[in-house]
């Protein structure tokens, strides 16, 4: 039998019990902030249970003017109102045609000139997988340098360069084959870290980094 939810809950805390019923486990923002947003506008965001809250995530840096900024609503309803396909792939358009022209004129003109765009997908791991192609294509090698602690999303290339300081085992397949960063204990106890790679071979001109706050234990 599936699990159901309780009707007499209230509208907030049903959505969110449903959520956990339905969605992965890998779910990130709402396993950390379990709210459901029903109005918002600027950076304040008004949950289903009455409070306010002030949204410093801000969509992933997507919404820098904000919720419902009036300019942007404006945008969207014209754009709406005027019948233009919602969805062409990376068909030219009269729309990207205005976004990419504004764009090279608030260049400078020698870097515009030789500028081209590149429309990745909705999310910024997409834009990590383009710079490792990129990065590839014009330098010939494969390796990459991945720093501790750092995170750049969640697709198998952006995956192999992200330096986790907890030990797991990378994902089958990861492209750039870097070394995967993890944070070993210190020798008597001391707070102090060392880094070091997993047991996998380190391809040529991929390397690990120490944090700069990290001290080797003195012996």
């Amino acid at each position: 039998m599936s699990p159901t939810v309780d009707a007499a809950a209230p509208a907030g805390d049903a959505i969110l019990r449903r959520q956990r019923i339905r969605e992965s486990a890998a779910r990130t923002y709402a396993r950390s902030f379990p709210i459901v947003p029903v109005r918002a506008h600027g950076m304040t965001v008004e949950g289903a249970d009455g409070r306010r809250y002030l949204d410093c995530l801000s969509g992933a840096g997507t919404l820098v003017l904000g919720h419902n900024h009036p300019v942007v609503l404006a945008a969207i309803r014209r754009t709406l109102d005027s019948g233009a396909p919602l969805h062409l792939l990376d068909l030219a358009t009269a729309e990207k045609d205005d976004f990419t022209t504004a764009l090279f004129e608030s260049l400078p003109p020698a870097f515009a000139d030789r500028a081209r765009v590149h429309f990745c997908g909705p999310a910024g791991t997409d834009a990590v997988e383009a710079a490792l192609k990129l990065m590839r294509t014009a330098t010939g090698r494969r390796g990459a340098l991945a720093f501790t602690g750092a995170y750049h999303g969640m697709t198998a290339g952006a995956l192999a360069v992200t330096g986790s300081v907890t030990a797991a085992p990378p994902p089958a397949g990861t492209s750039p084959g870097c070394p995967t960063p993890t944070r070993t204990a210190a020798p008597s106890g001391s707070a102090a870290d060392s880094v070091r790679s997993s047991p996998r071979p380190t391809p040529s001109g991929c390397s690990t980094t120490r944090p700069a706050a990290s001290t080797r234990p003195r012996r």
